[in-house]
This record gives C-alpha cells, structure tokens and sequence, in this order.
C-alpha cells in the first residue's frame, strides 16, 4: 500500500529547514517515505552531504527521523483501518451469500412440499381450531371431487359424514389434548355418496395452531374386508353345520381350529383338541404312515387316506380324511383336514366281504365237490380198466396211476367238508390216506402206521405235492418192504421250525433198500416223481438205510403262506 504524496510533503513544508535542501535530497526523502516498510521501520536513510555543514546534516536527518515516526504511526493506522474495511465488506459479502442459500433453500424446500403433497396418492389437508379447510392437496380434491378453491371455503363439518358438528368439535378438542389421533369415518363426495377414510390427524400449536391430516381412502380395503367378513361367516356356518369333523393345521401338525362336529366325533372339546398334534391322534401301528401323509401335506401336496385314531374314551375307530395346504406368499402357511367316521362303513364293507367271502367258500366247496367227484370217476374208471388188463406189470400201473388220483381226490374231498377251504389239517389227511393204501394193498392187517404231524396246516399248492410224495413213498413201502406179509411199520413225520421251514419224513421197519442203489441216477417214474415233487417243494432230498428205508426233506419254503 502506498502512502499519497502529499502527507508526508505538508510536514516537510512545516519545518523552516526544507527550503535550503536541495532537490536531490528530496526526491531521496520523498522515495525513502514511498518505499518505508512496516515490518522495518529503522532502515536508514542515505541522503547527499552535498552543500550542508555537518550540524545543518544532522538537523536535518533528526527532523526526518520525528516525521519518519509520525508516519509510522499513521500508515499503519491507515491499512489497519482498510483491513478493518475490507474483512467487513467481506463479512457483508459472506452473509449476502449466506442469505441467498438460504432463499434458495426455502425455495426449494416449498417446491419439494409442494410436490410431495400433489404428487401423493393419500390426500393431504390443513384445517384451522374453527374447523375450516386452509389447504388441501390434489389427492384430496380428486377424492371428493371439488376444485381446491372450492374445498378451501369449506369447514370439515361440511364433508364429515359420521360425526355432527358437536361431535367434530369434542373430537377436536381430543387431538389438541392428546396431540394426534388416528381414526376411520366417512367423508361426504360432491355427488353426496359417502366415502370411507382413514385420517392421521397432528396438531401442531407451534406453527398456527392447526391441524395436519392425512387422509387415506379404504373404500377398496373396506369392501375386501367386507367380502372376508362374508367369506369367514359363510365359512364357519359351513364349518359348524357340517356333519364331517372340519379342522386346521399349522405346518406344524398342530391343531389350531375344530369344528363342533369333529370334537363330537373324537370325543372331546374344543380347547382340548386344539392342544393336540395330528399325530398324537393316530394309532401306534398308523403312526409312520401318518408322519408320511403330514409331510406330503407340508411339501403342498394334497392327500387322501385312512386312518385309525383314538376317541375321547379310549376306544379307537376309522376314518377317512384329505388333506388340503393354505398358503401365504407362495408358502404352505397351514393345512386343512376334513374327515369322517367310517366305522359304519367299514362295517358294511367287513359284513359285505364276509358275505362275499361264504358265497365264494360255498362256490369253492363246490367246485372241490366236483373235483373229488371227476377224480373218483377217473379213479373208477382205472380200477375197471386195470380189471380187464392180464398183464401184471400194466395193471400195477394202472392202479398206481388210481392211487395218485385217489391222492388228490382225498385233497378236494377235505377241503370242501372243512369249515376252512384254504388250508387242510395234514396230519388228518396224511391218516386218511394211509389207510386207503393199506386197504387198497391189503395190508391192513400185517402193517402199522404212525403219524407225526401236530398242528399242521397246509395249503392246498403244498398238501398235493407233499400227498403225492407220501403216496409215491408209502406204495413202495407196500410193494417191497415187507415180503410175504412181513409185520412191520410205517412212520411218517413232519416238523416245522418257527421260521415255517419244514423237516418232512417218511420210514418203514422193512427190508431196507436194495444194495448199490443209487437214487441219484434212479430212473423209474416213481423216482422221477419223488424227485420232482421234491423240487416243487424247494427242499433237496435224502433215500437211505436205517433199519430199513428212510426218506428225509429238509425244505426251506415257508408253509406258513
């Protein structure tokens, strides 16, 4: 900052001293003054000695030295003076921006209000303590219908189609205490249908004493509602006149509803069903099969099934049911079961099967009737031709060939006298038929037979084979065990282990077998057979000595079937 030439010229001019410096001189004070530096004012000045005594020189530089220190002083005065001005001019400057952000600000904030508001889908209003409409945005204007002139010189009173203006007035005075509410009415539309609102109502005292109100329309969620309503009562008076049990399960298993008729049909009452877990209602032997229908539920599948669960007193019945997912969000969210006693039912079909079953056993016993009676003409048929045969050999055929039918014949015979025609008493047939082929030999009176078979009952596929082995056995025993009316016997025995395996034997008291025979590579039908039959049987087969001869069949197949 330079220092104006005239200051420190006027005191130059006070001092009687200057007129006799000469020009030079001054022009190197005057610069000397220009260039003086504040932060060193004891530069020395160097003037020109030129034409002065040395007392007219240090006069001279002792008046400079005083007006030096006077400029100083007002030089720095000076710029402390235009610092003073200029940090103010920037202090205006700062606050002017200050005050034009701040302008803009609130500008900006109103365009952002004023869009929010218009741009809502809610309706938006601002009514006074006298209950006038100040403000009202675009929403609610469409909602009712009116222009916003027209809705702002209204009072609330004029679209409130629940409360009297009383009752507008109290509830008023409610949010001024309380300090917002929250609350459904209806408000009236240009064309004078009424619309249901929701309203969240603010007061605020601090900016006007008014009031903000947020207004929602909920004719659709009212109408929703409504048809739920609807839905949910026409659902419960079909659940409660049902005369099936009506229940629900959360994912769980858990019972969370009942209707009246399934606690009647269980036994017990509403609260203490929806105690229960589905499956604490099943029997033990239905359990796993239960846990398998719940988790088919749980993944989304419907099911259908039978069960047997417990009643209220302990007793348990059937029932049929099916079971149906809801869902929420595309989840499974719960389960809904209907079921019925089938006891009834069950009953009808037992009393039908076990019609059913009579008529087929008396159609079967039948059918063995007939059986023994075509297999007792085949028999006859063969013992008429053995009579008319003179070859020896041919008629021992023959009548082997009568007792094998008589063998299955004796079969058909028992079943169809049983009272069970699946399964005959071996032990009984096995006597029966030893004593036709004693008979039929006459060797009823040199032979005995004993007959081991307690408890044995076997199916008709497994007595045939197991009659025709004892025959094929048994004949040859008559044939050759016992020469020339030898005395002897017959055992035959049959054991079965707990598994139905059975141990199947067949001894006589006679001659024994033959030397060298070999019943592997035995050729003679009568072998063939035992071998066969053997087979059919699933055993493997042993023929030896042991005071005679002894048949034994260990067989694996279970005569439990």
């Amino acid at each position: 900052m330079q220092v104006p030439a005239f200051t420190y010229f006027c005191l130059l001019k006070s001092r009687t001293w200057v007129n006799s410096l000469v020009s030079r001189n001054l022009v190197t004070i005057s610069n000397y003054f220009k260039d003086l530096d504040l932060e060193n004012p004891l530069q020395p000045l160097v003037l020109d000695r030129k034409w002065k005594g040395e007392d007219e020189f240090q006069q001279m530089v002792s008046s400079i030295n005083i007006i030096r220190t006077s400029f100083l002083e007002n030089k720095r005065g000076y710029l402390n003076l235009l610092t003073s001005l200029k940090k103010q001019r920037e202090d205006l400057l700062m606050q002017n921006n200050e005050l034009e952000l701040i302008r803009q600000g609130l500008k900006k904030s109103e365009e952002i209000k004023s869009a929010i508001l218009n741009g809502s889908i809610d309706g938006f209003l601002i009514v006074d303590q006298q209950g006038r409409i100040v403000e009202a945005n675009d929403a609610y204007c469409s909602l009712l219908g009116y222009s916003k002139s027209q809705i702002c010189r209204m009072n609330i009173s004029d679209i409130e189609g629940v409360e009297t203006s009383e009752d507008t007035a109290k509830h008023m005075q409610k949010v001024i205490t309380s300090g917002n509410d929250r609350f459904e009415t209806l408000h009236r539309h240009r064309n004078g249908q009424l619309v249901d609102v929701e309203l969240s109502v603010n007061y605020e005292s601090s900016v006007g004493e008014i009031f903000f109100s947020f207004v929602r329309d909920i004719s659709e969620r009212k109408k929703a509602e409504e048809s739920l309503r609807v839905s949910e009562e026409q659902y419960r008076s079909m659940a409660e006149t049902s005369a099936d049990a009506i229940w629900q399960l959360d994912v769980l298993g858990n019972i969370i509803f009942m209707n009246q008729a399934g606690c009647e049909i269980f036994g017990s009452t509403p609260k203490l069903m929806t105690n229960m877990n589905f499956q604490s209602l099943v029997t033990e032997k239905y359990t796993s099969q239960a846990e398998n229908y719940l988790r088919m539920a749980q993944g989304g599948q419907k099911v259908q099934g039978e069960l047997y669960v417990y009643h209220g007193q302990g007793f348990t019945f059937p029932i049929s049911f099916s079971m149906g997912v809801m869902r929420k969000n595309g989840k499974v969210s719960g389960i809904t079961c209907i079921s019925r006693d089938i006891t009834d039912k069950r009953k009808e079909e037992e009393d039908s099967l076990r019609k059913s079953l009579a008529e087929k056993e008396c159609l079967l016993k039948e059918i063995h009737h007939r059986v023994k009676n075509n297999m007792q003409v085949i028999s006859s048929l063969l013992s008429l031709q053995a009579e008319k045969v003179d070859n020896v050999e041919v008629k021992a055929l023959v009548n082997d060939s009568r007792n094998r039918v008589r063998t299955m014949s004796l079969i058909h015979e028992m079943l169809y006298q049983n009272e069970n025609i699946s399964k005959i008493d071996f032990e009984h047939y096995i006597n029966k038929l030893l004593r036709y082929l004693m008979d039929t030999f006459g060797t009823a009176s040199n032979i005995s037979f004993t007959v081991t078979a307690h408890d044995i009952f076997l199916p008709i596929d497994i007595a045939i084979p197991c009659g025709l082995l004892t025959t094929e056995l048994v004949t040859n025993s008559l044939k050759y065990a016992f020469p020339h009316k030898k005395k002897g016997e017959i055992m035959v025995q049959m054991i079965k282990d707990g598994n139905g395996h059975m141990a199947y034997t067949v001894k006589d008291s006679g001659v024994g077998l033959p030397e060298n025979f070999d019943f592997t590579f035995s050729s003679t039908l009568g072998m063939s057979l035992i071998k066969s039959l053997s087979r059919q049987l699933g055993g493997v087969p042993r023929i030896y000595n042991d005071n005679g001869m002894c048949f034994s069949l260990f067989c694996k197949k279970d005569m439990h079937q």
